[in-house]
């Protein structure tokens, strides 16, 4: 019971620290400006055009017009329904952001076999004396956003770790990376390299090409997933190559919105059954932790 409740109370204590943070993030009579004011922006857009039930102008400011992958914005959306179109209400969702982190870090800590009271006291005060941390967690940016992506794949990885046989949880780990990349692609790339690397040290290379193998079946171009994920990449190609276009109010100027319709469309339909001689799991080498 006491590991079960330490990440709630830690979570708590973390509130005063996250109520300091906003009020620190105050802009006051001035506007908010370069990054800050974008990503505020993107998510009050995305907040309206869902407040009017209107789905062009939802598809349009999830994925068409910004050079920013739409994860942040996603989370800040329902604080601009709660709280107004206000700054204020951005960066109240960065100080959330900073209590999820904490508490999601204690309840790793802790069920890694962590002291259930010493490591929740670490992690509160590693966060309250992290300048960087803070001054991320004041305002609207991606990097907070990250670290909690980061740390939720890390608890999902491990447990993936520990039933190497278990789909479900290799999707559930797969699921957070790709939030990763949703949030910000520059940290994703670092992850996805790094996971990479791991995987390959520790596995035998020939089961894990057959592994890869059974992954990509579901590529076939029977399948109109592919078509679909091909024409996404296709697109991104030649975006990058073009500098991009525009159509009246539509614009498309950055690759990285058909990537990432491309991945997540490979995550849905990587949850579905595959036609498949094996266990795609199995298929790979034991990954048990050592």
């Amino acid at each position: 019971m006491k590991r079960a409740v330490a990440p709630l109370v830690w979570a708590i204590l973390s509130v005063p620290i996250a109520v300091s943070v906003v009020r620190q993030g105050d802009p006051g009579d001035r506007s908010p400006v370069w990054d800050v004011a974008s990503h505020a922006l993107n998510g009050l857009r995305l907040a309206d055009s869902i407040s009017r039930l209107d789905p062009v102008s939802f598809g349009k400011e999830l994925i068409l017009p910004h050079h920013y992958p739409p994860g942040h914005s996603v989370f800040q959306a329902p604080f601009y329904w709660v709280l107004g179109r206000t700054h204020a209400a951005s960066r109240v969702s960065s100080a959330v952001g900073l209590v999820l982190l904490v508490g999601l870090a204690v309840l790793w800590a802790v069920r890694a076999g962590a002291d259930p009271v010493f490591a929740p006291m670490v992690i509160l005060a590693a966060a309250a004396s992290s300048p960087r941390l803070l001054m991320h967690a004041a305002v609207p940016m991606l990097e907070l956003f990250g670290a909690l992506g980061f740390v939720l794949f890390a608890a999902l990885y491990l447990r993936s770790l520990e039933a190497p046989d278990d789909l479900r949880r290799a999707i559930w780990a797969g699921a957070a990376a790709t939030m990763v990349y949703l949030t910000t692609v520059n940290y994703a790339i670092i992850l996805f390299a790094g996971v990479a690397v791991y995987e390959f040290v520790r596995g035998d290379a020939r089961a894990g090409l057959r592994a890869l193998r059974e992954f990509w079946i579901g590529y076939r171009p029977i399948n109109p997933w592919a078509g679909a994920v091909l024409a996404c990449l296709a697109t991104a190609w030649v975006v990058r190559i073009t500098g991009g276009w525009q159509y009246g109010s539509i614009r498309l100027q950055s690759p990285r919105a058909p990537v990432s319709i491309a991945i997540a469309m490979r995550v849905s339909n990587s949850s579905r059954p595959v036609r498949s001689s094996g266990n795609t799991r199995s298929a790979g080498p034991s990954r048990s932790m050592p």
